[in-house]
């Protein structure tokens, strides 16, 4: 009896660690996850930002304040911020 009470107690350890690790497998998962969807969400990565359309890099014109789509051809407009100034400047003043 002795033996199979430590083994049942054993058994019971043993789940609890079971248990403890697969929530740290879940959390992981989760936090990779979320890693990145937040990689995808801000669609910026070495080679810029992408087409919503396409997934393709958009090259920026500043002094249009557009944003074009290297792969479809589409035009975004890409405005400045409320009170922004522009980076470039009238040179005949």
């Amino acid at each position: 009896m002795m033996g199979l009470a430590r083994d049942r107690s054993t058994i019971g350890k043993l789940r609890q660690q079971v248990a403890m690790l697969e929530r740290r497998l879940d959390y992981s998962r989760e936090a990779q996850l979320l890693l990145l969807n937040k990689l995808i969400d801000a669609g910026d990565d070495a080679r810029g930002k992408r087409c919503p359309a396409c997934w393709e890099p958009l090259v920026d014109l500043r002094t249009l304040e557009l944003r074009l789509c290297s792969g479809c051809g589409a035009e975004h407009p890409w405005p400045l911020d409320p009170g922004q100034q522009p980076l470039l400047g009238n040179n005949r003043q």
